[in-house]
């Protein structure tokens, strides 16, 4: 009986002094770490956005140590807006918008897409048009009414001597993806829409548009910090990102993309985007 009880003391100062000792560590411990909120351009579909970034996600859990949490808006508008109230510590946007958020909400540059973004016009497999000028009359398809495909697209009708709402009729759609099935579907007659967003899509929906004509190429998409980032995070975060490309994480996304790598932002990248977020900002056009 006396074994038991120096038995059940030993027991009983063991679990105090394990308690104690987590008691003391619990605070550091168990603290939360703030989620780092990624907002993600509304270019396709919210799953379809999920699935894509879904191996940054990842990356950056394990390399940064804190939760991350996958964000986007139902339009660019919603979007831009947001950044503009920094709903997003990292903001992966279009080079237009990642200028207006750096010239008018002090983000900071973080990285750059390696591949360039241009745009395809696209019609249906049989379609008689060899050239956007030959658009005449038709419905042009393109996504949202700020995306800079959109405004490179009303750019090229343009030069191809087009007026917009005269001679030719624009048509917006949620989304690339929607804009390109719309000519599958023969909604409308052509699209102008993100040429990597095309080389995405199924060989089934390929299979049933070709190219027309490709527009001009302007930097990719831009990743920029929040200025709410501290020193030491906004350092920490582009370290990472420009690390992206050597994790294991980071081949399977640009394997599975075709997106090359991330790269530093130059002034000759922002410099080039500058006449597509003036457009914004001034209703005109490039």
């Amino acid at each position: 009986m006396i074994f038991e009880w120096k038995k059940l003391l030993t027991c009983s100062l063991a679990l105090f002094s394990f308690w104690a000792i987590k008691a003391e560590a619990g605070p550091q411990e168990n603290a939360q770490v703030a989620e780092l909120r990624v907002g993600i351009l509304p270019y396709m579909s919210t799953q379809s956005l999920l699935m894509r970034y879904a191996p940054l996600h990842d990356y950056l859990e394990r390399v940064l140590h804190r939760p991350v949490r996958l964000l986007t808006a139902p339009t660019f508008a919603n979007f831009i807006e947001r950044a503009r109230h920094h709903d997003y510590d990292l903001y992966v946007t279009a080079p237009h918008f990642a200028v207006l958020a750096e010239q008018q909400s002090h983000y900071r540059r973080v990285a750059r897409l390696q591949r360039e973004l241009d745009g395809s016009f696209i019609v249906r497999q049989g379609a008689r048009e060899q050239s956007v000028a030959d658009l005449k009359g038709k419905r042009v398809g393109t996504p949202d009414p700020l995306a800079i495909i959109t405004l490179m697209g009303e750019e090229a009708l343009r030069g191809a001597g087009l007026e917009i709402g005269k001679t030719v009729r624009v048509v917006h759609f949620p989304s690339h993806n929607a804009a390109i099935l719309a000519v599958a579907n023969g909604q409308v007659e052509a699209a102008i829409v993100s040429s990597p967003v095309f080389e995405s899509m199924s060989s089934k929906v390929r299979a049933e548009v070709r190219v027309l004509e490709r527009t001009q190429r302007v930097p990719h998409i831009m990743l920029m910090a929040s200025p709410q980032l501290s020193s030491a995070e906004y350092e920490s975060l582009t370290t990472a990102i420009l690390s992206f490309g050597d994790s294991k994480e980071g081949i399977s996304y640009f394997n599975d993309t075709g997106y090359a790598g991330f790269l530093p932002i130059r002034d000759s990248d922002v410099g080039r985007a500058q006449p597509y977020a003036d457009a914004i900002l001034t209703g005109s056009h490039p």
